[in-house]
């Protein structure tokens, strides 16, 4: 009778045992499909927030370079006694202008800030102040794009090869890599130290490709580009 009776306790307690893990399990699953859906959806606006941050940046660039050539408008801050040269111009509707060049009066690098469109250009040159990378920073967005290396072959609008979206509060970031047709051959995301950091040491997610090859109408051809997230 002991016997029978023991043998119907070990037999409950299997049953809640299985109970308890197909529990856990689907927990689980619950927490990773919940994962997987927040990441999506981050992925989603970050894809987005690049379309409006390219519309900006073309409309950014030639205000920018209107105030360059206004300069003289402006009141100046110039340090030329070391290299490279920085020079701080300041106009009057609150605009700034930050310009830095070399030793041959080529610009190395420019930052230009409107506070009225809480906007921020920021633009590296290669010789000859030819621009090889523009960074936008939207600061009431808490979002930035930089765009780097634009494509020489396309003609009838500039593609850059290498754009990169972040948010700046959460670090949450997007690089895609195009070809010259225009089409993205490429997307990594990846997880950078957002801004204000944590009290602990920061974390870097490794970076996830999620890539697609499309064929490029003019070469024929498919390929991809090492995308920057810097």
């Amino acid at each position: 009778m002991l016997h029978i009776r023991m043998r119907g306790i070990s037999i409950v307690l299997l049953m809640l045992l299985f109970s308890i893990s197909m529990t856990c399990g689907q927990d689980q699953n619950d927490t990773t499909d919940q994962q997987q859906a927040d990441l999506t959806n981050t992925i989603n606006n970050l894809e987005q927030m690049r379309l409006v941050l390219l519309e900006k940046l073309v409309a950014i660039i030639p205000v920018k370079e209107q105030f360059a050539q206004n300069k003289g408008d402006a009141s100046s801050n110039c340090n030329q006694l070391e290299l490279p040269n920085a020079c701080t111009y300041t106009f009057k509707g609150g605009q700034t202008l930050v310009e830095a060049k070399d030793s041959g009066s080529y610009l190395l690098t420019d930052s230009f800030k409107d506070n009225t469109t809480h906007l921020q250009l920021d633009t590296e040159y290669t010789v000859y102040n030819r621009a090889v990378c523009y960074t936008l920073i939207d600061d009431l967005l808490q979002v930035s794009l930089k765009v780097c290396y634009p494509c020489e072959n396309n003609t009838t609008s500039i593609v850059w090869l290498n754009q990169t979206v972040t948010n700046i509060t959460t670090g949450d970031t997007l690089t895609w890599t195009a070809n010259c047709c225009g089409n993205i051959t490429k997307r990594t995301y990846s997880k950078i130290p957002g801004r204000p950091f944590e009290p602990t040491t920061p974390t870097t997610t490794p970076p996830t490709d999620v890539t697609t090859l499309d064929e490029c109408a003019i070469t024929g051809q498919t390929g991809t580009i090492t995308p920057i997230t810097g």
